[in-house]
């Protein structure tokens, strides 16, 4: 599988790559991995633009909320099914862990 990985805290180059930022996209996050750890929710969100054939994701917890920059990164594919593979996958793992 080969694809581009850009961090949002490296914001000149996520920039530079035309990547979307988070509030052009937090209303449709999809969430998965969760944990209820009592006094919060921690886990892991992404958000698929099938447009740009790029997969945004990142991961939320006690300290961070989802699409706080140090935490969400872009994955960016060259070929649909490619991308469509990384996305089944993400499909794959549950929406909340016990």
């Amino acid at each position: 599988m080969s694809h581009e990985v850009y961090f949002a805290s490296y914001h000149q180059e996520y920039k530079k790559m035309s990547l979307k930022d988070t509030t052009e996209y937090s209303d449709a996050m999809e969430y998965f991995a969760q944990i209820d750890r009592g006094d919060h929710t921690s886990g892991r969100w992404y958000y698929d633009d099938i447009e740009t054939l790029t997969i945004y994701e990142g991961s939320f917890g006690n300290y961070n909320s989802p699409g706080a920059d140090g935490y969400t990164f872009a994955n960016v594919f060259d070929d649909s099914e490619e991308y469509n593979t990384y996305l089944e996958k993400l499909h794959a793992i549950p929406e909340w862990i016990d």
